[in-house]
C-alpha cells in the first residue's frame, strides 16, 4: 500500500515547513548572530584589557629598570629642600667655581627658569658670560660641564676679542640638576 499525499497534505506541510522557518529557525539564527557578536565584543575587550595590564606591567618593570640604572648617576645631584627652586643654588655653584680662580672677571651670571622633570627632580637654567686668559677659561669649562655630578652646558660661544691678546670670553648656558628631599 501506498500512500498518496494528497495536494492538501503537500499544502499544509509546506505552510507548517514554512511557520516553522519563519517563527523558530529564524529567531533562533538571529539569536546565534547575536550571541556571536556579543561574545567578539566581549572577547576584544577582554584582550584590550589584558593588553591594558601586559603594558602596564612591561611599564612598571622598564621604570624599575631605568631607575635602578639612574640611581648610581644621581648620587652626585645636588640636594635642596622642597620648597626651593634652585636658583640661590645655581647661583652659589656658579659663584664658587668661578671664585676658584682669580684671573677670571665675571661679566654677567642670570639665573634663567626652573623646570620640573618630576616630583623627586628638576632642572635650573642660566646663562654665565666671564672671561680670562684661554687656558683658565677652558679649564674653568671643564668644571660647569660636568654630567656625573648634574651639571651640563648646553650652549656655548668663545670669543677672543684680540688675536694678539690671550683673552677669552665665554659665553653659555648652564643646565643644574636638582633632587628634592
Amino acid at each position: 500500500m501506498r500512500s498518496k499525499i494528497t495536494s492538501k497534505q503537500a499544502g499544509l506541510m509546506l505552510i507548517v515547513f514554512l511557520l516553522l522557518f519563519e517563527y523558530a529557525y529564524i529567531p533562533w539564527e538571529v539569536w546565534v548572530e547575536e550571541k556571536k557578536k556579543s561574545i567578539e565584543i566581549a572577547n576584544t575587550t577582554l584582550v584590550k584589557q589584558q593588553n591594558a595590564l601586559n603594558r602596564q606591567k612591561h611599564f612598571q618593570e622598564v621604570n624599575k629598570y631605568v631607575l635602578d640604572g639612574l640611581s648610581p648617576l644621581f648620587e652626585n645631584v645636588t640636594v635642596v629642600e622642597s620648597g626651593e627652586n634652585g636658583s640661590l643654588e645655581w647661583l652659589k655653584f656658579v659663584d664658587n667655581t668661578l671664585a676658584k680662580d682669580e684671573s677670571i672677571k665675571v661679566n654677567t651670571k642670570r639665573p634663567g627658569k626652573f623646570i620640573e622633570i618630576n616630583s623627586e627632580t628638576f632642572v635650573f637654567l642660566g646663562s654665565v658670560n666671564f672671561q680670562g686668559p684661554s687656558s683658565n677659561v677652558l679649564n674653568t669649562l671643564k668644571s660647569f660641564d660636568d654630567v656625573q655630578s648634574g651639571h651640563q652646558i648646553r650652549t656655548l660661544s668663545l670669543i677672543m676679542r684680540n688675536k694678539n691678546s690671550n683673552l677669552l670670553v665665554a659665553n653659555f648656558e648652564f643646565v643644574k640638576l636638582y633632587r628634592k628631599l
